[in-house]
C-alpha cells in the first residue's frame, strides 16, 4: 500500500519558497520544537537560520515543503540527502497534533521521495524521550535499526 493511503483529503504539501524563511525560523524557534530536536536545544539566531534557509534552498539534495491544512500553514517536512540517503524531518504545529496531519504529511514526502530516490532508505533520527515521533515512524512503517544514548535511528525503503 503506498504511503499516501492514509492521506487526508485537507493535508497538502507544497514546496517551500524564499518567504517561507521566516515562518520555518519562527517553528524552528519554539520550545517544543527545540525540546525534540537532535540538533538544536537553543534559539537559532536570524542569520544563522537564514544562511542554512538558503543554502538549503539551493540544493538539489534537499526537499522542503510547507504542510498546509485547509490552504493554511501548519508544519513542515524535510528530506535532505547528507550521503548516506535521504534523512527526514518533521515538525507540525501543536493547534493540529494528534489529528493525523503528521501522518498525511509524512505519507505524502515519501510519495514524493519515491520519485527523487526510487529504492533509497529514508532515514528518521528521535529522540528516545519523543514517543509521538517514535509512534509517527514507527506506524508509516519505519524500522528501528540502531539505538545510541541520544537517538533511535529508523529506515524506511522507498
Amino acid at each position: 500500500m503506498p504511503a499516501s493511503a492514509q492521506v487526508r483529503p485537507n493535508i497538502r504539501l507544497r514546496p517551500v519558497a524564499a518567504e517561507d524563511a521566516a515562518l520555518l525560523f519562527d517553528w524552528l524557534n519554539r520550545p517544543d520544537s527545540l525540546a525534540a530536536s537532535l540538533d538544536t536545544s537553543t534559539p537559532v539566531a536570524w542569520d544563522a537560520h537564514k544562511s542554512w534557509f538558503d543554502t538549503r534552498l539551493s540544493d538539489p539534495r534537499t526537499r522542503i515543503w510547507v504542510v498546509e491544512q485547509d490552504a493554511a500553514p501548519v508544519g513542515a517536512v524535510r528530506l535532505q540527502d547528507k550521503g548516506d540517503g535521504p534523512e527526514v524531518a518533521i515538525y507540525i504545529g501543536a493547534p493540529v497534533r494528534g489529528a493525523g496531519v503528521a501522518a498525511s504529511a509524512l505519507g505524502l514526502a515519501l510519495d514524493e521521495a519515491q520519485f527523487v530516490w526510487p529504492g533509497s532508505e529514508v532515514i528518521a533520527r528521535v529522540r528516545p524521550d519523543n514517543a509521538a515521533s517514535r509512534r509517527l515512524f514507527e506506524r508509516a512503517g519505519f524500522a528501528q535499526r540502531n539505538r545510541a544514548d541520544d537517538q533511535l535511528i529508523y529506515v524506511f525503503t522507498l
